[in-house]
């Protein structure tokens, strides 16, 4: 038995407590992290576990257990310091958006269909990922500010619809939950012929997280494995459709017009099962990346104010720097990077988490880093996860992007995340502080029947 293997199977009992606290607690944080855990085994341990069916049987057994090493750390500072940190997130004041919060709530149903209608403005100005796109550097260069903004909005949109199902579902209001869950599946059946098996379950997940924050944990669990079966059913169909749009003349064909080639396996199991051990290229990025940085050095200055300048728009700041890039680039992001060094052309390798926190400081960067961003866990399922209906709507939108979308980051990925929607928090902040939207924000009714009775807000620190 090698030592990878050891340390996969003490990687996936780990996991699996995480998960277990995450049934028996039910706490936000612990479903956060739970969350992460779940999503963790199949980036981790599973393709170490099973290496002869991976890339990774082909590395030696000593690199492919220090690149494990690394991200288990990394899990491990950061549930470390999640739980050390609850002891002081009780004194951390929920975040409310003033007037904004009443009238966002008592008028949710309009909204919702407006935020519907966005989405569907997404899905049809976004036909590829960067995943299926020939020339990667023309994708990101092609962007304009005007399909930027949507595919921001669109996160927003999914959160928002999320959250009005919750509360309709603590409200026991059927209508609406048929309403906003058929909304919810066409999300998730408009984002599968994009050949990105994250951005099908985004919407699944965003409901996990907004049942979470609404204290409906039971449902919210029976949702987190719906989405775990659903992911594990569509991964190879995703897949290939991803490889598949891309035509040998360099065309980029329809949906419609390959799904109908898909050929499902005789053993349907094991094809998606060898879906998910195919995900070790995580662990495969780290062993070479690490040799590189070792060799190299660590990030330097351009790559951590890359994060401090993150909330500044690129309208006033046209030349601000690529997040976490060392040079202000995308030719400086470490999965840029990664594809470079593997194929010589311009493209992108799954890199992030430890790897990215190794290439701040090494085994100490990588234990601080998680450290920081299991406190920051801490701090956002407090501060957003028990806040108010809109503050739950930015909390599902992190939580997607924080233990599933990045399983997980590393801490100024998160942080430069959330610095730049720093702008959209403060500006709701100032309108739902104005004078004119107080005086419009509807009052609770004598029944309680407002936000606070179908949204209660816990005293207890998740």
């Amino acid at each position: 038995m090698s030592a990878s293997f050891i340390l996969a199977l003490v990687y996936l009992l780990t996991c699996l407590g995480l998960i277990l606290r995450m049934v028996r607690r039910r706490t936000l944080l612990s479903v956060h992290i739970g969350a992460l855990a779940v999503f963790s085994i199949g980036y981790y341990p599973l393709p170490v576990l099973f290496k002869p069916l991976s890339p990774l049987a082909l590395i030696a057994d000593e690199k492919v257990f220090q690149a494990l090493l690394i991200h288990y750390l990394f899990l491990c500072a950061i549930v470390v310091s999640s739980l050390w940190m609850t002891r002081f997130t009780a004194a951390v004041a929920p975040m409310r958006f003033g007037a904004m919060d009443p009238i966002a709530f008592r008028h949710r149903a309009a909204i919702a269909w407006v935020a519907f209608g966005l989405y569907l403005v997404y899905v049809a100005t976004t036909s590829r990922t960067s995943y299926s796109s020939e020339d990667f550097d023309a994708f990101f260069q092609q962007q304009s500010n005007f399909r930027a903004l949507v595919s921001a909005l669109a996160g927003f949109c999914a959160g928002f619809i999320s959250l009005a199902y919750a509360a309709a579902a603590a409200g026991g209001q059927r209508r609406a939950q048929f309403t906003f869950g058929a909304m919810i599946i066409l999300m998730v059946a408009l984002a599968l012929p994009l050949g990105q098996r994250l951005a099908a379950i985004a919407p699944i997940i965003m409901l996990f997280a907004a049942m979470a924050s609404m204290r409906q944990t039971g449902k919210a669990l029976r949702i987190l494995v719906v989405a775990v079966v659903f992911l594990m059913a569509v991964s190879p169909f995703a897949v290939y459709l991803r490889e598949a749009r891309r035509a040998k003349s360099g065309e980029f064909l329809s949906a419609a017009e390959v799904a109908g080639h898909y050929q499902l396996s005789s053993n349907p199991a094991m094809q998606s099962f060898q879906s998910v051990i195919d995900r070790s290229d995580l662990v495969f990025n780290t062993v070479f990346m690490k040799d590189y940085i070792d060799r190299t050095g660590f990030a330097n200055w351009t790559y951590y104010y890359s994060v401090l300048v993150a909330p500044i728009p690129r309208l006033i700041y046209p030349d601000k720097p690529y997040v976490l890039s060392d040079d202000g680039t995308i030719e400086g992001d470490i999965s840029v990077k990664a594809w470079r060094l593997a194929f010589g052309t311009f493209g992108s390798l799954t890199a992030f988490g430890g790897l990215t926190a190794y290439r701040e400081g090494g085994w100490i960067g990588v234990v601080l880093d998680g450290l920081a961003l299991g406190a920051l866990f801490a701090f956002l399922a407090r501060w957003l996860g028990e806040g108010s209906f809109l503050a739950r709507v930015f909390y599902a939108h992190f939580f997607l992007l924080f233990a599933v979308q990045k399983a997980p980051p590393c801490f100024f990925e998160a942080l430069a995340s959330l610095l730049g929607l720093l702008p959209l928090l403060l500006a709701l902040l100032a309108v739902g502080l104005a004078p004119v939207f107080t005086r419009l924000a509807p009052r609770p009714s004598r029944g309680g029947a407002g936000e606070a009775r179908v949204a209660p807000i816990s005293g207890r620190a998740s």
